[in-house]
């Protein structure tokens, strides 16, 4: 089995705070390149630690890793609905009958079941996706890389046409695209744990440099906003990912492995370990956060986002800590 590698829960850490931070008022630059890249990086992420198993086995494990917490998700996401409908009408069965005609599984745009969480469900369906193309091409002894980097080209292929001419439910047509991001992840192992093992990397601030570049390319090019959700992106896409992935993980192990940035590192650790915690509630924060800055005199975005995180970091970690103590299977944690 995969062994855990800190330095993977600092860059999902990463990952998950520009995810909450994508979703404040940041303005158009930073949030194009915010989203160039933060979810093919969890699904790279996967990717890495991806190993074949039994279709039927592999499918439990997920299902109880991700499907279990977003199912949760979902369920506050509709009490907080009847909560706020009640506040507002102070009609109880209204406020529940208006909800529950907004929560359709089967529709992508169904916020209550969606919002954030939408990507718990895609990374399901992907890596089951994955797993099974990996067990098919074994049972028909067509076992070669190279016969699975052809599948699931042509499972980007598929997937990246299917939202725009027949657009599937439960995000399966999304799941058929970005499979190429967990194959990315799960073909740049050996190389980056080769890399690894001899020191043979870049230059933490190399490192840096070349994903500052490759950052210029989506904030200051007309490239459309990236926009995984909707299979809205690039083509090419894909092929960005590699360096800026192999550029993170360098600056990750490079600025993290030193003395002064271990609290940091410390801090990134525990948000990535509770990422799937702040992919769920912080929409639900952040909803409720921005309904009391409306009752406040005006107040500088930055000053809102800063609030923001002051309030929402410790909050999350907190009830990610008590739910992996007593309701771990809630949040996509093993049963202790």
């Amino acid at each position: 089995m995969a062994k855990r590698l800190e330095e993977f829960d600092v860059l999902k850490g990463i990952g998950i705070l520009l995810v909450v931070l994508g979703h404040c008022e940041i303005g158009d630059a930073p949030s194009r390149v915010i989203f160039s890249f933060h979810m093919p990086l969890f699904i790279m992420v996967s990717g890495f630690f991806f190993y074949r198993q039994p279709p039927v086995a592999f499918l439990k494990k997920t299902a109880m890793r991700l499907l279990v917490p977003w199912l949760f998700f979902a369920l506050l996401n509709v009490l907080y609905a009847i909560g706020f409908g009640l506040w507002s009408t102070h009609d109880i069965q209204a406020s529940i009958v208006d909800t529950f005609s907004r929560v359709n599984p089967w529709r992508e745009y169904s916020h209550l079941v969606y919002r954030s969480i939408w990507f718990l469900v895609v990374l399901f369906f992907a890596g089951n996706i994955y797993n099974l193309m990996g067990h098919l091409l074994a049972r028909l002894r067509m076992d070669d890389p190279r016969v699975l980097d052809a599948v699931v080209l042509l499972s980007f292929i598929a997937g990246y046409l299917l939202q725009r001419y027949l657009d599937l439910p439960l995000y399966v047509d999304v799941a058929l695209s970005v499979v190429i991001y967990y194959h990315l992840g799960a073909r740049l192992k050996p190389f980056l744990t080769r890399a690894r093992d001899k020191g043979v990397w870049m230059s933490p601030w190399l490192s840096l440099v070349v994903f500052a570049g490759l950052m210029c390319v989506p904030a200051f090019t007309s490239v459309p906003k990236v926009n995984i959700k909707l299979n809205l992106y690039p083509w090419w896409l894909p092929l960005f990912e590699i360096p800026v992935f192999i550029a993170m993980c360098n600056m990750v192990r490079g600025f993290c492995s030193r003395p002064t940035c271990r609290p940091l590192r410390r801090f990134l650790v525990e948000c990535g370990k509770y990422s799937i915690c702040f992919l769920g509630f912080h929409r639900i924060f952040m909803d409720a956060i921005y309904l009391v800055y409306g009752g406040l005199k005006p107040m500088s975005e930055t000053l809102h986002i800063i609030i923001y995180f002051v309030i929402l970091i410790p909050l999350v970690l907190w009830l990610s800590k008590l739910l992996e103590r007593h309701a771990p299977l809630l949040v996509g944690f093993k049963r202790h």
